[in-house]
Formats: structure tokens, sequence, C-alpha cells
């Protein structure tokens, strides 16, 4: 008993260590494992303390939420309790393959470990040698009530375990314990009937159906027990009562079953939430960030903020089943920036509005303007039309008075020079007769 306190106490020696690995898919999905392996008295647990992961540009344009991608390895093909999972991306599921020959493996009733939930795995040692345990890692969706979407394989994680240390307990501690204490039963009623030892078992019964602190491995051992009996038993009437016990222990382990499922489902499903509202107030003091700076916020920006509005309304709509409260404020965050962006889309439509009146006005200035221009040129081409118009007219009534002067001129001068001839010709003539008269006394003529 006290070697068993120990053991559940924790307080033998143990040793750990620390691995970090990062793994990546095809698609450029990197994931980042944080692990720590510990030994105690023979038992080895490897707990994952620490996971990251960034999706790929290409996977993130569909799986937008980074909190419901998670990390998950697979113990066996299918039949998964609790989820269920279908394949994209021409991934397939490959489960965690086991050495039987090394380590002895703990599954879990799921079938599938998430790693983000921060599980502990456990392992057995079969060799002293150094033995890796390499665990297939994917990336899942979870779309909806137990439903995901396996997209991305990301490689092997290579757990490696040192060699066991053997010490004064062995690491078949808990077995040997175990087997102590079956063997102490046996002992007990090996001088007992079959008949007999079915009896005292099931007079036990009530302590594992009804009991409420007992455990689904209490009742599978149980059932074992009274299974393995049930072929000794001649008497009908206790085969019978060994039969309705089992089917009321199995009703019990499948109501524990159930239970745990439910509790991890909704511990995930509060991590999950827990997420959603972390995320849901990083984004609502990303907008009220955003908000107080609208003013200097470029057109790229409000797009920017109106899509983060947009997703908040939208996260809200989701959130009111599970916190009104925080939904009312989300719906209130995105009001008001909705509210914000109305302002500045009706402020540019003012100030086109202004730039289009003004641009209106601009051209009937313009085209008055013009008009008025036109008018007054005309006027100015008018004016110079007539002027010119009286220039020619005065040159033309020049030009007539001085060839009216010129032909009078020429007039006077030809009478003038018609009047000299003929007083020549009359001269000459009254001359010529005056010679010839005197010719005849003289015979010489006179010339003037």
């Amino acid at each position: 008993m006290i070697l068993f306190a120990m053991v559940i106490l924790g307080i033998l020696p143990a040793s750990a260590i620390d691995g970090t690995e990062v793994l990546r898919s095809d698609q450029k999905d990197k994931v980042t494992i944080q692990y720590n392996i510990s030994e105690r008295n023979g038992n080895t647990t490897v707990y994952f303390s620490n996971v990251r992961k960034e999706v790929s540009i290409e996977n993130s344009e569909k799986y937008k939420d980074n909190n419901n991608v998670q990390v998950v390895f697979f113990e066996r093909t299918g039949d998964y309790q609790g989820a269920e999972f279908t394949l994209k991306n021409g991934v397939n599921i490959r489960p965690l393959k086991i050495n039987r020959d090394e380590l002895i493996y703990k599954r879990s009733q799921a079938g599938f470990i998430r790693l983000g939930d921060s599980p502990e795995i456990s392992v057995e040692l079969l060799t002293d040698k150094e033995v890796t345990l390499n665990i297939p890692i994917y990336l899942a969706y979870y779309k909806k009530k137990r439903q995901y979407e396996v997209f991305a394989y990301c490689g092997e994680l290579s757990v490696k375990f040192p060699p066991r240390k053997h010490s004064g307990n062995t690491s078949g501690g808990q077995k040997q314990l175990r087997t102590k204490t079956i063997t102490e039963e046996v002992e007990a009623e090996k001088d007992l009937s079959p008949t007999d030892i079915a009896k005292n078992v099931l007079g036990n019964a009530d302590e594992y159906i009804n009991n409420p602190d007992v455990t689904p491995d209490d009742l599978k051992d149980y059932i074992r027990k009274l299974d393995d009996m049930r072929y000794n038993i001649q008497d009908g009437a206790i085969s019978s009562e060994i039969s309705k016990v089992i089917l009321a222990c199995k009703k019990r382990l499948n109501e524990l079953t159930q239970k745990e499922l439910d509790e991890k489902e909704h511990s995930v499903e509060q991590t999950m939430l827990r997420q959603q509202k972390e995320k849901a107030q990083q984004d609502m003091d990303y907008v009220n960030e955003r908000i107080s700076k609208i003013d200097d916020l470029s057109d790229s920006d409000l797009g920017d903020l109106r899509a983060a509005s947009n997703e908040l309304r939208k996260q809200s709509y989701a959130m009111k089943d599970k916190d009104e409260a925080l939904a009312a404020q989300m719906t209130q965050t995105a009001d008001n920036c909705d509210q914000k962006l109305k302002e500045i889309e009706d402020g540019k439509k003012r100030r086109n509005i202004w730039l289009i009146v003004g641009g209106i006005l601009l051209m009937v200035l313009m085209f008055v303007g013009n008009q008025t221009f036109n008018h007054f040129r005309n006027l100015k081409n008018q004016k110079g039309i007539e002027n010119m118009q009286k220039t020619m007219a005065k040159r033309a009534q020049d030009e007539a008075r001085r060839r009216a002067q010129s032909m009078a001129r020429s007039r006077i001068n030809k009478v003038q020079s018609e009047i000299r001839q003929k007083s020549r010709d009359t001269v000459r003539k009254g001359v010529n007769s005056a010679i010839k008269g005197a010719k005849g006394k003289n015979n010489k003529g006179i010339s003037i």
C-alpha cells in the first residue's frame, strides 16, 4: 500500500526530456510542436505542452478561422468516437503504427488525439535501447458539431525515447501490484466452488453498477471476470444472473463512455468558445482603433475596415446563442464602424456634388464669358469694318477728287496749249501773210 501511494502521489524519482519539432505540409502549412517526455516508475508519458499552426496562403483562403484549425493524429483507421472526418486535397489518413516489440502504446477510446488540447499519451518501453515513435501529423478544420475536414498532411513527428532506466521499481510496478492483488484473491477463493465464487463476485455488482466513483477500466475488468466465470457455471440461474449483470455493467460502461465523450466535447467547445471570444475581442479592439484614426485612413484601409466590420457582424450572429452580451457588444461596434464609414461616404458624396456643381458653374461662366468675348470681338470687328469702309470711301473720294483735279488740270493745260498753239498758228499765219506780201517786194521770207 505504501508503494501504491507513492506511485499515486508521484514521490518516486522522475526524469524529463523536452523536445520541439517544426513540420510542414506540401502546401507550405507550418506546425510547431513542443512536447515533454517524462518517466516515473517505469511509466513513460509524452505531454504536448504547446502547439502552434500557421496555415498557408493557399489554404487560409478557405480555412479562414485559425482557431478552428486543429493539429491531430490518428490512432486507428475509421470508427472515431465523437467526431467525423472528411478528407480534402487528396489527403489520406495514416494511423499511428506501433512496433509491439519495442513498446506498448495505450490508445484512447476516441481513436484520435487533438494536440491543441495539451494531451498526454502513455507508453511502456519493452527494450533497453532507444525507441522512436513516428506520429503522422495532420491539419483538420472544425466545421460544426463533431465534423472535421482533414486538409493537410504535415509529415511525421519523431518522438525519441531514451533507454529506460532500471530502478528498484521496474516498469511493470503497477502491473506487479495488480498481479499480486489478483493472486491474493485467487488464493482466498481457491477453496470455494465456481458457483460460490460467482455468488461472491455477483455480490459486488451494485458497487460497479451504481457506484458514482466507478471507472470504465473497473467496469471492463469486472465484465471480463464475469464473462470468464459464466462458462464454468453449471447452475442456470446463476449463469442467467451473470448475463443480466454483464448487460447492466455494459449499459453503465456505455453511459460512462458517453459521459466522458460529452465532457471532452464540452471541454473542446469551451476551449473553442474561449478562443472565439478572444478573437472577437481582438477584432473589436482593431475596429475601434481604426475608427479612432478613420480621418487619416486611405481608401484601401477603409476597405479593410469595412471587411473587418462585416466579419465582426457575422461573428456576432454565431455568438448570440453562446454569449448574448458579447454578441451585442460586437454588433454595437460594427454599427459604430458602419456609421463612421457612412459619414465618410456622405462627406465624399457632398464633395463630389459640390465639385459637379462647381464644374457646371464654371462651364456656364466660361460659356457666358466666351459669348461676351465673341460679342465684343464682333463689335470690334464690325467697327473695324466700318472704319475700313469709311477709309476706303474716303480714299475713293480723294482718288476721284485727285483724278478730277488732274483731268481738270489736263484740260486746262490742253486748252492753254491749244490756245497757245492757235496763237502761234495765228501769228504764224499773219507773219506768213506779211511775208508773202513782202516777197513781192523783197522776195525774202521772215521767220519768227
